[in-house]
């Protein structure tokens, strides 16, 4: 009886053990449901975001942050900046062209992006309030020069627009 017990008692334990690794060694993908937007990757389920990204899903743009400038050919630093309150802003956003837009509700917006020589820098504003409002479209260069300005007074649905060409 004893040796029964005692075998019935291993036999229970090895049971226990072997339920409790295989339970263990069973883990979730944490990612799985999990996206990530403007190249961030999942990493135990939470997002990390490229820079100039925030947010749990990478979807907000972070305008303090200035990527630093690309190495070898000469660079130089691009800040837009619009003057309105609500706003829909259009813009190359990068020394790719690529357009960006955004709805933007504060009485200012600034955004800034390393640019090459020969390069085409574009800002467009489009006044998106239910009021008229003056519009300033501000191109400037390595935070001193400049390049291009302009103020509309914009009717409801007016715009303000700047464009140029890095010399």
């Amino acid at each position: 009886m004893k040796k029964l017990t005692a075998l019935s008692a291993f036999i229970l334990t090895v049971t226990a053990v072997s339920v409790s690794l295989f339970y263990s060694s069973c883990k979730k993908d944490a990612c799985k449901e999990v996206l990530c937007l403007n190249g961030g990757t999942c990493n135990d389920g939470t997002c990390s975001c490229l820079s100039g990204f925030t947010g749990t899903d990478c979807s907000v743009v972070n305008h303090t942050t200035t990527p630093p400038p690309p190495a070898a050919k000469k660079t130089y630093k691009v800040t837009y900046e619009i003057g309105c309150t609500d706003c829909q802003v259009i813009y190359y956003s990068d020394s790719m062209q690529t357009q960006a837009v955004e709805d933007h509700q504060n009485s200012s917006w600034t955004y800034t992006f390393y640019g090459k020589k020969g390069q085409e820098v574009l800002l467009f504003a489009y006044n998106t309030s239910s009021q008229a409002q003056g519009v300033t479209a501000t191109i400037k260069l390595n935070d001193t020069t400049t390049l291009t300005s302009y103020t509309n007074y914009c009717p409801i649905s007016g715009y303000s627009f700047v464009v140029d060409t890095l010399q």
